[in-house]
C-alpha cells in the first residue's frame, strides 16, 4: 500500500482543470482563507483556485474543493460563468503538476443560498468520506446593495473508475 507522503509526491498538486462540456481549461493555483475563514477566490476571474488545506484531487478520501469567479465588474466572465449549466454525468478533468489526468463525474449540480452554505461548510470541505471533486462559484440573484450574488453554486463529482460507465 503507498504510503501518504507517496501518494502526494505521485499526485502532485492540480495544475489545470477541464471541463469539455463548457469549453473550460483553465490553470489552477493554490488558495487559502482571507479575513480569518474566508475562501481565497483567485483575482484573475480566468483562473481556479484549489484550496491547498484540503485533500488533494485523487486523495483518496474527503472534497477536493476548486473555486473561481463567475464574472467580475472589470474583467466580465469568468471562468466558472456557465458553470450551473453543467449537466448530471458530464466529465471533468484534473491535470496535476505531475502530469497525470484525473476524470471525475458530475454527480450534482445545485444552487445553495450563502446563509446555508456557510452552515453547511464543513459537508463541502470534508478530509473524510468518499473522495470528491467539489466546484464553487456564486450564483443566484445579484444584489449590490447586498453584497453581490446571493447564492453559491456547487457541483460534485466523483471520481472515475477506469472500465465504469462514464470512464474512459
Amino acid at each position: 500500500m503507498e504510503s501518504d507522503d507517496a501518494l502526494l509526491l505521485r499526485l502532485g498538486s492540480p495544475a489545470s482543470v477541464r471541463i469539455d462540456d463548457l469549453r473550460i481549461d483553465a490553470p489552477v493555483i493554490p488558495v487559502g482563507l482571507v479575513d480569518g475563514n474566508v475562501l481565497e477566490i483567485p483575482k484573475d476571474i480566468q483562473r481556479v483556485g484549489w484550496y491547498e488545506y484540503g485533500p488533494r484531487p485523487g486523495s483518496p478520501a474527503g472534497s477536493s474543493v476548486l473555486v473561481a469567479h463567475r464574472d467580475g465588474t472589470t474583467q466580465g466572465r469568468g471562468v466558472f460563468f456557465a458553470l450551473d449549466a453543467l449537466d448530471v454525468g458530464a466529465r471533468v478533468e484534473v491535470v496535476t503538476s505531475t502530469g497525470l489526468t484525473l476524470p471525475y463525474r458530475v454527480v450534482a449540480v445545485e444552487g445553495i443560498q450563502k446563509a446555508k452554505f456557510q452552515a453547511d461548510i464543513e459537508e463541502f470541505f470534508a478530509s473524510d468520506g468518499p473522495p470528491r471533486l467539489t466546484l464553487i462559484t456564486c450564483g443566484g440573484a445579484y444584489e449590490p446593495g447586498q453584497g453581490g450574488y446571493q447564492a453559491n453554486v456547487i457541483v460534485t463529482a466523483v471520481p472515475v473508475v477506469p472500465g465504469s460507465a462514464g470512464g474512459g
